[in-house]
C-alpha cells in the first residue's frame, strides 16, 4: 500500500519533470491525497482526493476541480469512478456529481459488458480535455464541439464485438448540441428525455430556441422556437423505424403539426419517409431561408427568392413519401405534395411581368 498526501501543492511546471508530457500544467494549486494498492507490478486499486483551484492546461482556460477518483481492477473487470465530482469554470459550475464506468471482461481481457452512469455532465466542459488527448481524438472533439447538460445518464452495452451491439440507455437532455461539419448535420438547444434499448424505446422532445444545421440540404442554420413531441422507435434485424403521432414545430414564420415514420432498412443507404403535416406560414416573403436550397433546381430556387413578395398561408398540408435519396427532391422515387390556401398575396411571377397584388390562391404542388 502506498499513501501520498500533498497540501498546498503548486502545479505549475510539474509536467516538465516527465519526459514528453502530452500536456503542460500551466498553473493550479491545492491538495491531493492518494492511496494505491500494488500487487507485484500490477495496480489493484487506487483512490485520489483532489481539491484544486485555478488549474490551467492551455492559455485562456482556467478551472477548479474537486472530487474523489477511484480505480479498481480485478481478473474479470474494472471500475473507474468519480464521486462528489465538481468542475467550476468562468460562468459554469457543476453540482456535486457521480460519474462511473464499470466493465466486465472475458477470458481474453476484452470488454464484454460496459455500464456508464452520470448523475450530471456538462458537455461543454469536454473542451477541457483537448490538451491531453491524442491529435486524432483532439481534432474530432474540437470539430464536434459538444455542448449542453445531461442528467441521469445510464448506458449499458453488451455484445460489443457484434454487428449490432445490445444497448440500454436513459438520459435527460437540456440544450444539448453539436456542430455541423462537412456533410454531418449539427444542432443546438435540444432538450428532452431518452429511454430505450435495442428492440425499442422513446424520445420525448421539449425544446425551445433550437438551431438545426443541415449542410447537405440548407444554406445555413434554421431557427426553431418550439419542437415538441414524442418519437417511438422499434428495431429488429431487418429495420429500425421511428414513429410519431404528433410533432409540433414552430418559429416566427412557420407553425406545423405532423405525424409519420422514418424507416432505416438494413443494407440500404437511404431511409424511407412517410410524413403528413398541417402547417401555416405567417409571411411567405420570409419563408425562403427555410427551403432546401441545395437540393432544389437553381431556377426553382431563384424563382422562390424573387416571386413571393407578400402574403400568408393560414392553412396548408404537406406529404412526404419515399426514400430520402439524392433524387427525392428531384421527382425520382418519391412524392412531395403541398397544398395551401394563400391570402393577400403579392407575387412577382417573372421579373418582366406586372406584380400581382392582393391575390387569394389555392396552390397545389404535386412533385412525383
Amino acid at each position: 500500500d502506498v499513501v501520498i498526501e500533498a497540501d498546498d501543492l503548486i502545479l505549475g511546471g510539474w509536467s516538465e519533470l516527465f519526459p514528453e508530457p502530452s500536456a503542460s500544467l500551466l498553473s493550479g494549486r491545492g491538495d491531493i491525497d492518494a492511496s494505491f494498492a500494488l500487487s507485484g507490478q500490477s495496480l489493484n486499486n487506487a483512490s485520489v482526493d483532489v481539491d484544486l483551484v485555478d488549474v490551467s492546461l492551455s492559455e485562456g482556460q482556467v478551472f477548479d476541480l474537486e472530487g474523489r477518483f477511484e480505480l479498481d481492477t480485478s481478473f474479470d473487470g474494472w471500475l473507474v469512478a468519480a464521486e462528489n465530482f465538481r468542475i467550476a469554470t468562468n460562468g459554469r459550475e457543476w453540482p456535486a456529481s457521480s460519474l462511473r464506468a464499470e466493465a466486465s471482461t472475458d477470458d481474453d481481457g476484452k470488454v464484454a459488458v460496459l455500464n456508464v452512469r452520470a448523475t450530471y455532465a456538462n458537455l461543454s466542459d469536454s473542451a477541457l480535455l483537448l490538451p491531453v488527448l491524442p491529435e486524432e481524438q483532439r481534432t474530432f472533439l474540437a470539430d464536434l464541439a459538444p455542448r449542453g447538460e445531461v442528467r441521469g445518464l445510464e448506458i449499458t452495452l453488451s455484445e460489443i464485438g457484434s454487428d449490432l451491439p445490445y444497448f440500454d440507455v436513459t438520459a435527460e437532455l437540456q440544450n444539448v448540441g453539436f456542430a455541423a461539419k462537412d456533410k454531418r448535420p449539427g444542432i443546438q438547444g435540444l432538450s428532452g428525455y431518452v429511454r430505450g434499448d435495442r428492440p425499442g424505446g422513446r424520445i420525448e422532445i421539449r425544446s425551445t430556441d433550437m438551431l438545426v444545421d443541415l449542410p447537405r440540404v440548407m444554406d445555413g442554420p434554421v431557427d426553431i422556437d418550439i419542437l415538441d413531441g414524442m418519437i417511438i422507435w422499434r428495431s429488429n434485424d431487418e429495420l429500425t423505424r421511428f414513429t410519431s403521432d404528433s410533432v409540433h414545430l414552430a418559429n416566427a414564420i412557420i407553425d406545423s403539426r405532423g405525424s409519420g415514420e422514418l424507416t432505416f432498412y438494413a443494407g440500404r443507404l437511404a431511409p424511407e419517409i412517410d410524413y403528413n403535416a398541417a402547417f401555416s406560414v405567417s409571411d411567405v416573403s420570409a419563408a425562403y431561408p427555410y427551403l432546401p436550397h441545395k437540393v432544389m433546381k437553381p431556377k426553382l430556387r431563384d424563382w422562390f427568392e424573387g416571386a413571393l413578395v407578400k402574403g400568408s398561408i393560414p392553412r396548408g398540408t404537406l406529404e412526404l413519401d419515399g426514400p430520402l435519396n439524392k433524387e427525392f427532391f428531384k421527382g425520382g422515387g418519391g412524392r412531395i405534395f403541398v397544398e395551401g390556401t394563400v391570402r393577400d398575396m403579392t407575387m412577382r411571377f417573372l421579373p418582366q411581368w406586372p406584380v400581382v397584388e392582393q391575390g387569394d390562391l389555392e396552390v397545389v404542388l404535386d412533385h412525383t
